[in-house]
C-alpha cells in the first residue's frame, strides 16, 4: 500500500476526533464561531517548529499568492462548518461536508489533468449521494426536508474543495514543505482579518476572560490534532489523485460513528 494512500485515510480518523472536540468546544466553552475559528487560525504558528528541519524560502510571486490565498480562504471556509455544528448532529454535518465535492471530479480533470477509472468515479459518487440521503430529515405525519446546516456546508464546502485543487497545483511546481509553511502564513493573516470587525475583538476578549482551563486544554488538543491530520492531508494531495484522496475522506463519517458509539 502507498504512503499517501495510508495518510490518507489517517487524516479523517483525526478529524473524527476533531469534530467531537470542536462540537464541545462550541456548545460548552466558545459559543462564537469566529473566535473559534480565530483560535483555528492561531494554531497554525505550530508550522515554525518544521522550519529547521525542512528549512524556509520564498516562492515565486504566483506560488505565493495562491499559498496565502488558500491559507486565507481556509479561515472562512471554518466558519460555516462551526455555524452548522450548533444546527445539527456532529455525524450528519460531517456527512454533509463531504458529499460537497460532486464537482471535484469534473474540476480535477479539467484543471489537473487528473483521469480516473468509471469504478473509481462509480465509487465516487455512491459517496456523494449517500451523504445527500443523510442530509434529508423525516418528521413524523410531515414531508421530508433537507437539514438546516446544509446551507452552511456547501458554503464551507465549495470553499474548501477550491483551496484543494489550488493546493494540488501548488505541491505539484513547488516544493512541498515551503509550500506548506506558506499556506499556514496565508490562514495565521486570514484568522487575524477576523479581528477587523470590532465585535470579533470585543468577543475574543470577554470569550477569553470567561474561559475555563479545561477548555483551553481542550482547545489545544484539538488545534494539534487537526494540525497533524492537515499535514498527512496536504502530503497525500502532493502525492496522490485529488478526487481518491477526498474520496477517502468519507471515511470520516465512519470513525466519528465509532468515536460516538465508543464514548456512549
Amino acid at each position: 500500500m502507498q504512503l499517501w494512500l495510508i495518510f490518507a485515510l489517517i487524516a479523517p480518523m483525526l478529524w473524527s476526533i476533531v469534530n467531537i472536540v470542536d462540537t464541545i468546544l462550541r456548545r460548552k466553552y466558545i459559543k462564537d464561531d469566529y473566535i473559534l475559528t480565530f483560535w483555528y487560525g492561531m494554531m497554525s504558528f505550530l508550522a515554525i517548529i518544521f522550519i529547521p528541519f525542512v528549512g524556509f524560502s520564498v516562492p515565486p510571486i504566483t506560488i505565493l499568492l495562491l499559498c496565502l490565498f488558500v491559507g486565507i480562504i481556509n479561515v472562512y471556509a471554518v466558519v460555516p462548518y462551526f455555524k452548522a455544528i450548533t444546527e445539527e448532529e456532529t455525524s450528519r454535518v460531517v456527512a454533509l461536508w463531504l458529499m460537497m465535492p460532486v464537482m471535484l471530479p469534473f474540476l480535477a480533470f479539467i484543471f489537473l489533468g487528473e483521469r480516473l477509472s468509471l469504478v473509481q468515479y462509480a465509487g465516487f459518487f455512491l459517496v456523494v449521494i449517500s451523504g445527500a440521503l443523510i442530509s434529508i430529515r423525516k418528521h413524523v405525519h410531515k414531508l421530508p426536508k433537507l437539514s438546516k446546516a446544509l446551507r452552511w456546508m456547501l458554503l464551507s464546502g465549495i470553499m474548501f474543495n477550491v483551496s484543494i485543487l489550488i493546493l494540488k497545483y501548488v505541491y505539484t511546481n513547488y516544493n512541498y514543505w515551503h509550500s506548506f509553511m506558506w499556506v499556514r502564513v496565508g490562514v495565521v493573516l486570514g484568522a487575524f482579518t477576523l479581528l477587523l470587525w470590532k465585535k470579533n475583538r470585543i468577543n475574543l476578549r470577554s470569550q477569553w476572560k470567561i474561559l475555563k482551563l479545561s477548555g483551553i486544554r481542550l482547545l489545544a488538543a484539538g488545534e494539534v490534532i487537526d494540525f497533524g491530520a492537515m499535514i498527512l492531508s496536504t502530503i497525500a494531495i502532493a502525492a496522490g489523485p485529488v478526487t481518491i484522496i477526498v474520496g477517502l475522506g468519507n471515511f470520516q463519517s465512519l470513525f466519528l460513528l465509532i468515536y460516538v458509539v465508543i464514548l456512549a
